[in-house]
């Protein structure tokens, strides 16, 4: 177990956590451009 725990930690590398970071916020800005849309969409 030790030794698979050691494996893992080494896949751990820093640029996938920068890269979940850009996914992130990627995905939030797309998703406040959809609703910003649909806001105009429904209330004009």
């Amino acid at each position: 177990m030790d030794e698979l725990h050691k494996a893992v930690e080494v896949g751990k590398r820093p640029y996938q956590n920068i890269l979940k970071v850009i996914i992130s916020a990627g995905v939030t800005a797309m998703i406040c451009f959809l609703i910003g849309v649909l806001m105009h969409v429904f209330l004009n």
